[in-house]
């Protein structure tokens, strides 16, 4: 365990901290209630927080709060990055930071919120804090960004909210660098195009790629940045496929076409279709001037078979998978980055099989794509691919990806949670 050289009011304090920014919604009663201190207890360390300038009024983290962290990061053990360089080796280990996780003195605290389960809670918390942190690295390494590919989800969502808040210092690091070169964000994963029904449709919207690239740039400043948006769909419908297994019936005029198109056939025009749609086109187009092509740096989180991309619960239609789908892809596959379905080895899935199926039915970057990147940021000191991710339920797919880097490197830097290091 790391060596204890800060008084334990620090540790205290920095506790305090810790609990006010990730739980900003609860007031100063409910939290001292949960962490079971006085209010007038957790008020003085609180504010003794601000006065040392690790959190501001509004319960977010300041631009530097190393002082904070050097607090937190005695609350686990020391040896933990040692542990994974060992086990996956110096060498395959892409740069790694790992954010202190919930402590775990504090892992049987409720939530506050009627029927959550703890570990819930905890996941919350966990990648709140990882959002923060990469909203620094992102904001660090700026100078060195041209071409930026944003993917989806709930952690970028939370490090677009901390960059809105630390907008001043990002759009200083501007002036460094390219000072004269616009920056170029693109994104890199379409929309799926929920149902209106589905619950997740919302929170999909807002999650999307699409509209975390209008708020990234929003934050660099528009006059400082293109854009390339990317409106087609992220996969082939299924339904649209069943109409050639020669099984089911649709149209009049579909049944006609499909006497003469079978599904990999009808797989390939649906996809030169989206292709030659114009902004597709710039994006995923395979030419040396398509945005795919000129990325230096992408930011992506990775999904678990549960949460991720493609997730389905039991009881709702699936727009991504067929009936049985999900369970061969869960026997199969251990989760995707921005999409794409990787093996415990880091594959993609051999030809025929049910991951290489539903990969191939995805518009957007490949694993050789990231792999590009990650390989473009060591010949020209690019940041290529950076994942962040947190909670333990990511350990199967960051393990799988960091096999693959035995092979070839496809994350240039990982940002990951406590609980996910342990777990990993």
């Amino acid at each position: 365990m790391a060596h204890k050289n800060r008084s334990k009011e620090d540790r205290e304090i920095a506790q305090a901290a810790y609990w006010r920014v990730a739980k900003p919604l609860l007031s100063v009663p409910q939290l001292a209630e949960l962490v079971k201190v006085s209010r007038t207890t957790l008020d003085r360390r609180i504010a003794r927080a601000m006065r040392k300038g690790w959190i501001a009024n509004d319960w977010i983290f300041k631009e530097k709060p190393d002082g904070l962290f050097e607090v937190l990061a005695e609350l686990e053990d020391a040896d933990l990055k040692q542990h994974l360089t060992e086990k996956y080796g110096k060498i395959n280990l892409p740069k790694l930071t790992i954010v202190p996780g919930w402590p775990a003195e504090f892992a049987n605290i409720k939530s506050g919120k009627k029927g959550a389960e703890d570990t819930e809670d905890i996941d919350d918390i966990n990648m709140r804090l990882v959002a923060h942190i990469a909203a620094k690295v992102f904001r660090d390494q700026l100078p060195r960004m041209k071409v930026i590919g944003l993917s989806y989800g709930r952690t970028l969502y939370q490090m677009i909210d901390v960059l809105e808040y630390f907008s001043s210092s990002v759009r200083s690091k501007l002036a460094e660098g390219q000072s004269d070169a616009k920056r170029t964000i693109v994104t890199i994963f379409g929309a799926l195009s929920f149902s209106f029904k589905d619950k997740r449709h919302g929170e999909w919207l807002e999650n999307s790629a699409s509209h975390l690239t209008n708020r990234l740039a929003g934050i660099l400043g528009t006059h400082m940045c293109k854009r390339q948006f990317l409106e087609s769909p992220v996969y082939v419908p299924p339904a649209f496929l069943d109409q050639f297994d020669g099984k089911k019936t649709g149209s009049t005029e579909i049944s006609e076409i499909s006497k003469k198109l079978n599904e990999a056939e009808a797989l390939q025009i649906a996809k030169a279709f989206v292709e030659a749609v114009p902004t597709y086109h710039d994006v995923f187009g395979r030419g040396h001037e398509s945005a795919i092509k000129q990325l230096d740096t992408v930011i992506t989180s990775v999904g678990d078979l549960d949460t991720g991309f493609g997730s389905v619960p039991k009881d709702e239609p699936a727009p991504l998978l067929r009936e049985g789908e999900r369970e061969k892809l869960c026997d199969e596959a251990v989760g995707d980055i921005a999409g794409c379905y990787v093996t415990k080895d880091g594959t993609t899935g051999e030809p025929g099989s049910t991951i290489a199926e539903v990969n191939n039915r995805i518009f957007g970057l490949t694993i050789e794509d990231l792999e590009r990147i990650a390989q473009r940021a060591v010949n020209e000191d690019k940041p290529g691919v950076i994942v962040i991710a947190s909670s333990k339920k990511k350990a199967r797919v960051i393990s799988a990806l960091l096999n693959r880097q035995r092979q070839r490197k496809v994350i240039s830097e990982l940002i990951i949670s406590g609980d996910l290091a342990e777990e990993l």
